[in-house]
């Protein structure tokens, strides 16, 4: 992808982050190199997958805001997180048969 143009994209396994500068041709350029190079290597893509033009999106299962520049959790992880979290408060140990987080 980078020897066809592309520019400001990386990848996770089979996961695909795409930026580029605001009011700019950028993202949807790097989409159609993405895809096309994809489809012609044989890597299966899945267009409906595809979100954006966003300051806000989600990627590995975390927002990414670029407007406050924060990476962080979607509300409903973060409180299944504390839900797990909140069984453990005030414990020394772990018990045995105690399954994991």
């Amino acid at each position: 992808m980078r020897q066809k143009g592309a520019t400001n994209t990386d990848n996770y396994i089979d996961d695909f982050i795409i930026v580029g500068a605001p009011d700019s041709q950028e993202c949807k350029r790097n989409t159609t190199i993405t895809h096309e190079t994809c489809e012609e290597v044989g890597l299966p893509t899945e267009p409906k997958m595809d979100k954006g033009p966003a300051t806000t999106i989600s990627f590995l299962g975390m927002e990414l805001d670029t407007v406050a520049l924060e990476i962080r959790l979607p509300a409903e992880k973060l409180e299944h997180l504390r839900a797990k979290l909140g069984k453990w408060r005030g414990k020394k140990h772990a018990e045995r048969g105690t399954s994991s987080l």
